[in-house]
């Protein structure tokens, strides 16, 4: 008669697979976020070399102020996209922009002012000695 034994069991399976999983999920979402984990470092980095003015409110503020008109195009842009009529880059439509506002605000300069002169240095009276 012979007394075999099963072997021992050498540890959970799942807990083997396990760091697997873990590295596999970890090089997975480093693709995905990559770009917003190097945006984070890069406002981390700026933060400690200018001594915490990055995160300031005033700064904050600033920063909302000047690209105010980009944030406009931007959501108006993701409107059109979303809504799925037409597709625009929003190059063509600041250029586009750019050129419809330029003569305008001469047109409504001339208009509030009453002169027909195009250049900012003719409309200026110098006195003489």
């Amino acid at each position: 008669m012979s007394t075999e034994s099963a072997p021992a069991p050498q540890g959970n399976i799942a807990e083997e697979q396990r760091p697997r999983i873990a590295v596999s999920a970890l090089t997975t979402n480093l693709r995905e976020y990559g770009l917003i984990i190097a945006l984070i470092v890069i406002m981390l980095f700026f933060q400690y070399t200018t001594s915490g003015t990055l995160f300031k409110p005033v700064n904050l503020s600033n920063l909302v102020q000047q690209n105010s008109f980009i944030i406009v195009m931007a959501l108006g842009m993701l409107l059109v996209i979303v809504s799925g009529y037409i597709d625009l880059s929003v190059g063509s439509v600041a250029g586009f922009i750019g050129g419809i506002v330029g003569p305008t605000t001469r047109l409504l300069r001339q208009r509030c002012t009453g002169s027909r002169t195009t250049s900012r240095h003719a409309s200026r009276r110098t006195e003489s000695p």
